[in-house]
C-alpha cells in the first residue's frame, strides 16, 4: 500500500487543508500468530504482548542464526562510496531496537513540532502538494505498528533490525534548515518506516521452514533489491539535507509519477515483493492449520490502508423508521445505482480486473490521505466499466468488513439513459448514497431528513447548486470519502465539465480527504481537464489473461457444444491464442467472437472461422450488419426496427413493447401478421442487444455503447428518430380508427 502523501492539487492549483490522521487506528492484534510462524514451538500469552510489547516473551533460537541478513546483502549491491556512508550512518548499533524505535517517534513528534513552529504545513511542487503534518502522523503510526509486534520478530533475529533502523535515526538526527529538507526528511521516513516494518514481518513469516526454499530465495531476492533501493534511498535524503537544493533537485528526487527516480524505484521494488509475497502464501497455506491461517491473515492486512474511525459520526446521524427512510431516500434520488452495479458485476467473469488493485498508481490513491483523483481511461470495448465494478468491490468490501466510518459514492454513467447521464441525476445519487455510511444502512443524516420536509411543504426540489452543497456538507461530516465515476465520456459535454467543476472544487471547500475515481474514453474535452492528473491507460497487454479467462469459461459452461468438443484441449487453446492475438485488449471484440465460434458445431467450422475474423471492432460489426441484411424476410426487416427502437427509444422498452413495436411497418402504414419471439431478436441481432432481466419487468438495451455510435454513424440519428416518430404515428392513427368505428 503506497503511502506516499504527495496529493494531486488540480487544474487551478487550488490551496487545500489538510486533516492529520491522529483518529487512525494502529493497533494490531496478529503477534500471536507471528511469533509462532517464526518458531512453531512458541507459546507467548497474546495480551501480555500487547500490554508490554517490550518485554522478552521467547529466547532466541539456534534457527534464527541460519536466516540470511538480507540487509547486509543489500549493503554489498551498494557502490562504494554508498558502503561508506551506510557505515557512517548506522556505526551505533547498540542500541535495543524497542529504544531506538521510541527515539524515532521522539524525534518525529520534534519535526512535526518544528513545522509547527516554523508554519510549514504544506509544499507545492508544481502540480503536487506535500502535506507535512499527514507524514509525520502516518511515521508515528508505522512506528507504532512495529512497536506491536517488532521486539516478537527481532527477538528471535536482533541483528536483522538493527541496521535499518539505525541508518533512518541517524538521517533523523540531521539538521533540518527548510521546508523542502523537512519535506524530504519526513517522506523517506514515513515511507522506510512502512517498508521495514512489513518486510519484517514477511521475513518472519516466509522462511525455509514454511515454504519451499526456492520460492524463499526468489523472495529474499526481491527484498535485497528493495532493501538497496531503501538504503539508497536514505543516502540520497542525507545528501539533500546537507546542503541547501533547490526545489526542482526535491521534485526531481521524490515526484511520485515519474518514470524514474527515488520513489519510482522503491514503488517498483515493493510491487515485486508483493508478486514473490503471493507465491510464498499459496505454499504457506498448503503446509498451516486452518487456525494458523486465520491468524496469520490478520498480518496480511497490515498492508491495506489504514481506515479511518471517527465517533462523532455515530452522534450525528439519525435512525429512521423502514418507511420514512425510503420516502426521504427516494426523493433524493430513485436510481437504482446497486442494481446497476450487480448487472456488472454479475457479468463479470470470475477472478478478472484484479491486475489493476496491484497497480502502483492505484495503491498510492488507495493508500492516499488527502484528496487525489485517478483517472482510469481506455478504447472502446476494453472493459473499463468491468474494472470499475472490481473497485467498488475491494472498496465496500474493505469499508463494510472494518467498520470504517468513511463514505464512498459510486455511479455507472449510461448515454442511453437519461437520468444516467446528466450531472443532476449523478450528484443526487451521491447524496443519497453519502446520507449514512456502508456500515449504517437505516441512519441518515437529519439535515437530509429536514430538508425533505421543507421542501415538500413548499414545493421545491433539488438543483445542481443545492447538491453541490450538501455534498460538501456530508464529505465535511465523514473522516473520509471515496466518490467513483463510471463512463463519464457518456454523459453530454456540459454535463461532464458541471461533473468536473465539482470535483475540482471539493479541496478548497472541505478539510476531509476525498478519493475520486474516474474512468473514460480519452475524450478531448476530458483529457484536457484530466491530462495533468494520475491516470492508468489501458493496453492491450493488462487484460490478456482476463480475456482468456472470460473465453475459457464461455466454453466450459456452451451448453451446445458436444462433450467431444469441449474435450478438444488443443483446439481451446487455439481459439483463447487466435482471440487473444486478434482481440488487441478489446474485451467486446472477443465477446462477439466468442458467441459466433459456439454457435458452430463442428471442429473443421470452427477452425475456417478462426481463419478469417474480422480485424478490430468496427469490422466485427460491418460483419454482423451483413448477416442482417442477408437473412430471409420478414428476419431481416424485424432485426433493424429493433435495432432502431432499442437505440432510440425513450426508456428501454418491455419485450412485450418491442416485440409489439417491430411489427410496425411505418412504410406501408399496417402492423404486420408476424409474431417474433425473445429468442429470434437475439439470434438476429447476434448480441448487439441483450435483455436486461435486473429490472421488474425485463427490458431491453443495446449491448454496448460502441454498438449505438456504429449504428448512428450508419443510419443517422435522424433516420432512426424518424422511423420511430412514423411507427407511433401509425399506432396512433389506427387507434383512432378503432375507436371511431
Amino acid at each position: 500500500m503506497p503511502s506516499m502523501l504527495w496529493h494531486w492539487r488540480g487544474r487551478k492549483n487550488r490551496s487545500r487543508r489538510s486533516t492529520r490522521n491522529t483518529d487512525l487506528e494502529t493497533r494490531d492484534t496478529s503477534s500471536v500468530a507471528l511469533a509462532r510462524a517464526i518458531n512453531p514451538n512458541a507459546i507467548i500469552a497474546q495480551g501480555s504482548v500487547q500490554d508490554s510489547p517490550r518485554q522478552p516473551t521467547v529466547p532466541a533460537t539456534s534457527e534464527s542464526h541460519t536466516r540470511p541478513d538480507l540487509w547486509r546483502q543489500a549493503v554489498t549491491t551498494l557502490s562504494e562510496v554508498d558502503r561508506a556512508s551506510i557505515a557512517r550512518a548506522t556505526s551505533d548499533t547498540s542500541m535495543p531496537t524497542h529504544e531506538v524505535v521510541d527515539t524515532m517517534i521522539i524525534l518525529v513528534t520534534e519535526r512535526q513540532q518544528q513545522c509547527e513552529n516554523s508554519g510549514w504545513k504544506k509544499l507545492h511542487l508544481n502540480d503536487y502538494e506535500i502535506s507535512l503534518g499527514d507524514l509525520a502522523s502516518n511515521a508515528v503510526i508505522w512506528l507504532n505498528k512495529f512497536k506491536e509486534i517488532g521486539d516478537i520478530i527481532v527477538q528471535y533475529d536482533p541483528a536483522h533490525a538493527a541496521l535499518p533502523w539505525a541508518a533512518v535515526r541517524f538521517l533523523l538526527q540531521a539538521s533540518v534548515a527548510t521546508e523542502e529538507q523537512m519535506a524530504a526528511c519526513l517522506t523517506i521516513t514515513e515511507k522506510v518506516a512502512r517498508i521495514i516494518h512489513r518486510c519484517q514481518v514477511f521475513e518472519g513469516l516466509y522462511n525455509r521452514e514454511t515454504v519451499d526454499h526456492v520460492v524463499v530465495e526468489s523472495l529474499e531476492s526481491a527484498l535485497v533489491k528493495l532493501y538497496a533501493s531503501v538504503l539508497r534511498g536514505l543516502i540520497e535524503t542525507n545528501k539533500f539535507l546537507s546542503k541547501r537544493t533547490a526545489a526542482r533537485s526535491l521534485y526531481a528526487i521524490f515526484h511520485p509519477t515519474a518514470s524514474s527516480g527515488l520513489l519510482t524505484s522503491l514503488e517498483n521494488d515493493e510491487a515485486q515483493v508483493r508478486r514473490e509475497i503471493i507465491a510464498c502464501e499459496g505454499q504457506r497455506r498448503e503446509r498451516a492449520d486452518t487456525k494458523l491461517q486465520e491468524q496469520l491473515q490478520g498480518l496480511l492486512e497490515l498492508g491495506k490502508p489504514v481506515l479511518r474511525l471517527d465517533k462523532k459520526v455515530n452522534k450525528v446521524l439519525q435512525q429512521l423508521d423502514k418507511e420514512e427512510l425510503i420516502r426521504v431516500l427516494q426523493w433524493i434520488s430513485p436510481i437504482e445505482y446497486r442494481r446497476h452495479h450487480n448487472v456488472v458485476k454479475e457479468s463479470r467473469t470470475k477472478g478478472t480486473c484484479d491486475w489493476l488493485l496491484e497497480r502502483p498508481r492505484f495503491r498510492q490513491w488507495s493508500g492516499a490521505t488527502s484528496t487525489i483523483t485517478l483517472w482510469l481511461q481506455g478504447f472502446p470495448g476494453s472493459g473499463k466499466t468491468y474494472l470499475t465494478s472490481r473497485i467498488i468491490e475491494e472498496i465496500e468490501k474493505v469499508l463494510i468488513t472494518k467498520g470504517s466510518d468513511e463514505s464512498f459514492a459510486f455511479f455507472y454513467c449510461n448515454r442511453n439513459e437519461e437520468n444516467r447521464r446528466n450531472a443532476l441525476s449523478i450528484l443526487r445519487s451521491y447524496v443519497r448514497q453519502l446520507s449514512t455510511t456502508p456500515h449504517r444502512l437505516g441512519f441518515i443524516h437529519p439535515h437530509l431528513k429536514q430538508l425533505h420536509a421543507d421542501s415538500q411543504l413548499i414545493g421545491s426540489g433539488w438543483t445542481l447548486g443545492l447538491c453541490q452543497e450538501y455534498l460538501i456538507k456530508l464529505i465535511n461530516l465523514y473522516p473520509g470519502t471515496v466518490l467513483v465515476l463510471d463512463a463519464l465520456d457518456e454523459c453530454g459535454p456540459e454535463e461532464r465539465t458541471s461533473l468536473l467543476d465539482f470535483f475540482d472544487s471539493i479541496p478548497s471547500q472541505t478539510s476531509k480527504p476525498v478519493r475520486i475515481f474516474l474512468s473514460s474514453r480519452p475524450e478531448g474535452d476530458i483529457r484536457q481537464r484530466l491530462i495533468h492528473i494520475p491516470s492508468i491507460e489501458i493496453q492491450a497487454t493488462d487484460n490478456e489473461h482476463d480475456i482468456a479467462k472470460f473465453v475459457t469459461q464461455n466454453i466450459e459452461k456452451h451448453g451446445r457444444w458436444s462433450d467431444t468438443l469441449k474435450r478438444n484441449q488443443p483446439l481451446k487453446n487455439e481459439i483463447v491464442d487466435t482471440l487473444l492475438d486478434q482481440s488487441k485488449g478489446m474485451f467486446q471484440w472477443a465477446a462477439l467472437q466468442i458467441n459466433q465460434l459456439l454457435d458452430l458445431r463442428t471442429e473443421p467450422e470452427i477452425r475456417m472461422r478462426l481463419g478469417k475474423l474480422p480485424k478490430g471492432l468496427e469490422a466485427a460489426y460491418d460483419e454482423i450488419f451483413k448477416n442482417i441484411e442477408n437473412l430471409d424476410t420478414p428476419a431481416g426487416t424485424l432485426s433493424f426496427r429493433a435495432l432502431r427502437w432499442t437505440m432510440r427509444a425513450y426508456s428501454p422498452l418491455t419485450s412485450r413493447a418491442l416485440l409489439a413495436a417491430i411489427r410496425v411497418d411505418p412504410d406501408k402504414e399496417l402492423v404486420e401478421s408476424f409474431e417474433p419471439t425473445e429468442a429470434d431478436i437475439l439470434d438476429w441481432c447476434a448480441n448487439l442487444v441483450r435483455i436486461d432481466s435486473q429490472q421488474n419487468p425485463p427490458v431491453w438495451r443495446v449491448s454496448h455503447l460502441s454498438v449505438v455510435e456504429y449504428l448512428e454513424a450508419r443510419w443517422g440519428l435522424l433516420e432512426a428518430d424518424c422511423f420511430v416518430a412514423k411507427a407511433c404515428l401509425v399506432l396512433l392513427l389506427q387507434e383512432k380508427k378503432r375507436v371511431r368505428t
